[in-house]
């Protein structure tokens, strides 16, 4: 009998050397190799400084090493990134906490499942890793975070560089969820630990102390969070900062090699062989116009306040664009800062990264305090300065 979608990626094998022949193999030449072709060719986009085309090409690089493979051992990539020490600033405090999903948000989220349900999504029992990170400048606001990665990678621990700015210049304290990923743990999975996690905040603090935060797959899961507590008149956060959100997994463009080749997203889709006629590795093919999938496909009304910044170097660019044209009926401030990548605030020595950080964190302590922007676009170089 055919092994059910998410049965076909179990931990493989692991050799203490795969990881140092993946950089030898994927990164080593490409980081020996850009610098000459900065300096004969010149940068793609004439503000990009070395370090900053060399960290573009080196990510670009890496990710797609692993896009090409027939089958990559997803599960040791995920298990790698969940064990980083990364170096944080001093005074900063991590605590770990273990959750567990809510039986009344999977009963809600099922009455909304296009399409198969994964038996383990119900697992009541699943322990969902969160940690508190707090610096001297965290106050009583919280931010949830969501990690990026496609739904597939990345955890608190891989972006807790943003995490601790954001702890910072929000005053903050962060409460980072490593949700269950993909494709072991597909849609809806990631979705009910986040949901459940938002509600166990709920048992300590007032939901307008609360602003819920994330990039990439993890921007793109923080507008279903805010969509399906809408959907279930649940209490609203004071808001929602979202960084490049993959808001439309239906967009091939994205994957297509004919614009915004600068980004370091990789182009092609994955070529795993498990895939087996899916798309992604996160949904079925008939869930990804499903809202809470696709945030693009929703009804934009009662919303809480929303920031939104986007580079316009990344492929993700015109799909963010589109769905802030959606977003008549709620309280938007929408950033596009030019030359930059995506999930440019990774990028944090460059004055583009600072600026939308510190910006981000003066947004989150005005509406933590009740008071709602005024809708505005606005674009700015990418120094970060405001642009007429």
């Amino acid at each position: 009998m055919a092994l059910a979608f998410y049965d076909r990626f179990e931990k493989q094998p692991v050799s203490r050397w795969e990881l140092a022949y993946k950089i030898m193999h994927d990164v080593l030449p490409v980081l020996v190799t850009s610098p000459l072709t900065y300096a004969v060719k010149g940068p793609p986009v004439k503000e990009w400084t070395l370090s900053y085309y060399v960290g573009v090409r080196v990510i670009n690089a890496y990710l797609a090493g692993d896009r090409a493979k027939s089958k990559p051992n997803i599960a040791a990539a995920q298990e790698r990134s969940l064990h980083l020490r990364p170096k944080l600033p001093p005074g900063t405090l991590v605590t770990q906490e273990i959750i567990n999903p809510e039986q009344s948000v999977i009963d809600f989220i099922k009455t909304h499942q296009p399409g198969e349900w994964p038996p383990h999504a119900g697992n009541t029992g699943h322990e969902i890793l969160c940690e508190w990170y707090s610096t001297p400048e965290s106050e009583d606001r919280v931010i949830l975070h969501l990690h990026g990665g496609a739904y597939v990678h990345g955890s608190s621990r891989t972006h807790a560089g943003i995490i601790t700015k954001m702890a910072k210049s929000a005053k903050a304290k962060v409460f980072a969820v490593n949700y269950r990923l993909a494709p072991q743990n597909p849609y809806p999975c990631g979705l009910i630990d986040a949901v459940s996690a938002y509600l166990h905040l709920l048992k300590t603090h007032r939901p307008d102390q609360i602003v819920v935060m994330g990039d990439s797959a993890g921007g793109g899961l923080s507008f279903a969070l805010l969509l399906c507590l809408r959907d279930w008149k649940q209490p609203l956060p004071a808001g929602g900062y979202l960084q490049s959100p993959w808001v439309d997994l239906t967009d091939m463009r994205v994957v297509a090699d004919v614009d915004k080749k600068n980004d370091y997203l990789p182009a092609g889709l994955p070529t795993d062989e498990r895939l087996q006629g899916r798309t992604h590795y996160y949904a079925a093919n008939d869930a990804l116009t499903c809202p809470y999938v696709s945030p693009t496909f929703a009804s934009f009304h009662d919303l809480p306040p929303i920031l939104m910044q986007t580079g316009t170097e990344e492929k993700l660019h015109d799909m963010i664009l589109k769905v802030k044209e959606k977003m008549q009926d709620v309280p938007l401030v929408f950033e596009e800062y030019h030359g930059h990548v995506h999930v440019f605030q990774l990028f944090s020595y460059t004055k583009g990264s600072q600026t939308s950080l510190d910006r981000a964190g003066k947004w989150i302590i005005q509406v933590t305090s009740g008071d709602v922007p005024q809708n505005a676009h606005t674009q700015h170089g990418f120094d970060g300065s405001l642009l007429q």
